[in-house]
């Protein structure tokens, strides 16, 4: 399998829901299930499947196979909404975050409760989840019950094992994210 670990290198090691952190020019989907390229708009192949498809190509079973999901959200600040509620956008570096030391980052129930005027969207060609506060606001991608529903199916659709969860402190108090998931590869 030395083909895998160089493409570890490649890729950092870094799990495929958190590609970039919040510290970027741009905004972009940290969690989605498809590329989400802005330039081609290329939403042909799933974001994820270029993580795990050299693990089948090597031979490992599907089974032994999980994809991320995320309970925390990554965020931007100073981002214009360009046409697109921010999406694809220009930003001025993190947004502050629940985290001392970690800006741009908030768990999923301190996200959709804490940031002001923040509008939840879908990005149904990405299969994405962001929320965005207006122009010149902040904007946070995460996944919610929408988008962790989706991946459950994506999940079930390849046989893949199971998700992996980061981080469950940040659900909320009922354990929406959680039962999303549960219901969902059921």
């Amino acid at each position: 399998m030395p083909s895998i670990s160089r493409r570890r290198d490649q890729t950092g090691g870094r799990p495929a829901f958190t590609p970039l952190g919040s510290n970027g020019s741009s905004t972009t989907h940290c969690s989605s299930v498809r590329s989400p390229r802005p330039m081609s708009r290329d939403h042909s192949q799933p974001k994820i499947h270029f993580r795990y498809t050299p693990y089948l190509d090597a031979g490992v079973s599907p089974r032994k196979i999980t994809i991320g999901l995320a309970f925390y959200g990554r965020g931007w600040q100073q981002v214009e909404a360009g046409g697109a509620n921010g999406e694809w956008q220009a930003a001025n570096g993190a947004a502050p975050g629940q985290f001392q030391e970690e800006a741009g980052t908030r768990g999923y129930h301190n996200l959709v409760t804490s940031v002001p005027n923040l509008t939840v969207h879908h990005d149904e060609q990405s299969v994405a989840t962001y929320g965005y506060t207006g122009a010149g606001g902040q904007w946070w991608s995460f996944d919610d019950s929408w988008s962790i529903g989706k991946k459950a199916a994506y999940i079930k659709s390849k046989n893949l094992l199971g998700g992996m969860i980061w981080e469950m402190s940040g659900d909320t108090p009922n354990g929406s994210l959680l039962g999303t998931l549960h219901s969902g590869l059921d």
